[in-house]
């Protein structure tokens, strides 16, 4: 492997790329990792990167000409060792440099890509134990699945390469993002692919009241306080080698998140009432639509255990920040309720979706999702029609720019139907309708291209 000193950028080797030796290729790869860790080395993670996936883009595309498989499955074998090094070596910082971490999510892709055709083309010829085929059809059987989370703007698909990223990994994630934007979907959505069969237990912290949060938590023992009957599990405990979703974290009394920190820090807690204590293993997923930043600053959340929660942050923007996705939101829960209704509506009328996008939703997708379903059910076509959505498109709303806008649409709106109506009734002549209409041709000519016609 040579390194390219003016353009910090590593080459394969000529023998390499034409024999197809990969053995030596793993001892250099092996040794720019390990000198990753000395701050004088000019060589970049992207750069390694980069170079090992030209390396398996050469394995795929001439998988079939391969006559030693063995050989490439035994290369494959030994390099995952090096793709965790590479990419979740110090994640905690590393996930701050967000570029570096959708190329080593495209990378990822690609090695995964090969490895499953080698191990494929084993399981089929019955060469390999059976421990091993179980681990394939293991990940068959959970190929990754992200129907749920609906778009295709840049800021969803930058979320589903983070999903992609970190989900393997027992490292704990910080969710933001305002009300109703998809906080517990997108947390359900890591563990389906963390591990699907483990406990996947949820607490609100913001809807169970402070003197009862603590023993929801960590459960208590039999007499520990008037009403104790009986031992009580704790959420951590129903959580265990399983996945701990803390919703609306930052309503947990500053109390009790000093009790959340040490077990955090030590993997153990005491029940209340309870002089023994419980060992837990669980990855903390947690959530919030509040600025957490405001929150230490006020004195509201502990700094100590936001750092502690916050290995990896996934931000969640609101609704009016990926607006193009708003059209592939409506089909998808006219389709899910659809179902729910046993109805069988074929979409929804174009000038309608555009004032959907264009909407504010305030209440972000759980909003556009509760519009929808009031709509698919009270509707009687086979076709979403404006009078289902009056509450939407008729609403004036106060701030001054916004209706500037809503009366700009509904003026044009209206124009086109005019024009449309006049060319109608004279079947297109242009002549006669302007000289019925009292406006000259150009104008209808105007209106009509102004909308797009």
């Amino acid at each position: 492997m040579l390194i390219n000193k003016n353009h910090h950028q590593l080459l394969l080797e000529p023998d390499i790329r034409d024999n197809c030796s990969f053995d030596k290729h793993l001892n250099n790869l092996e040794e720019l990792i390990n000198s990753l860790d000395n701050e004088k080395t000019s060589v970049k993670r992207a750069d390694i990167m980069s170079v090992t996936a030209q390396m398996f883009l050469q394995i795929e595309e001439k998988f079939a000409s391969y006559s030693q498989k063995e050989e490439l499955l035994s290369v494959i074998y030994r390099h995952e060792l090096l793709v965790q090094q590479l990419i979740f070596k110090d994640i905690s910082s590393l996930h701050k440099k967000y570029n570096n971490m959708k190329m080593a999510y495209q990378y990822n892709e690609l090695y995964f890509i090969c490895r499953e055709k080698l191990l494929k083309e084993e399981l089929n010829n019955q060469n390999i134990d059976s421990s091993l085929k179980d681990s394939i059809r293991s990940r068959e059987n959970n190929s990754k699945d992200y129907s749920d989370i609906i778009g295709d703007s840049k800021i969803i698909l930058d979320i589903l390469e983070m999903i992609e990223l970190i989900a393997n990994h027992n490292v704990n994630v910080f969710i933001s993002g305002p009300s109703g934007s998809g906080k517990s979907l997108i947390a359900k959505t890591i563990h389906k692919h963390f591990f699907t069969t483990s406990p996947f237990v949820t607490i609100d912290c913001s809807s169970i009241p402070e003197d009862l949060l603590e023993s929801e938590l960590f459960g208590y023992k039999k007499g520990a306080f008037t009403g104790a009957i009986q031992d009580k599990k704790g959420k951590i405990e129903e959580a265990h080698n399983g996945v701990l979703f803390l919703d609306e974290i930052s309503d947990m009394p500053v109390k009790l998140q000093t009790k959340l920190l040490r077990f955090i820090q030590e993997k153990s807690y005491y029940p209340i009432g309870s002089s023994i204590p419980k060992k837990i293993s669980v990855r903390i997923i947690s959530a919030t639509n509040k600025d957490s930043a405001e929150m230490i600053k006020s004195g509201l959340f502990r700094e100590d255990l936001f750092f502690r929660l916050n290995v990896l942050r996934i931000e969640i923007p609101q609704l009016s920040e990926h607006k193009s996705d708003i059209p592939l939101l409506i089909n998808h829960f006219i389709g899910k309720f659809n179902h729910k209704f046993n109805k069988n509506i074929s979409g929804c009328d174009p000038t309608i979706v555009k004032q959907l996008t264009e909407h504010k939703w305030e209440g972000d997708v759980r909003e556009l999702k509760n519009c929808l379903e009031r709509a698919v059910l009270l509707c009687k076509s086979n076709i979403l029609t404006a009078e289902l959505f009056d509450e939407i498109t008729h609403k004036t709303p106060l701030d001054w720019n916004e209706y500037k806008t809503l009366k700009a649409s509904l003026v044009a709106e209206k124009e086109l139907d005019y024009v449309q109506n006049l060319l109608l009734k004279f079947d297109n002549n242009f002549i006669k309708a302007s000289e019925y209409g009292g406006l000259r041709r150009t104008q209808l000519y105007r209106i009509l291209k102004r909308n797009g016609k």
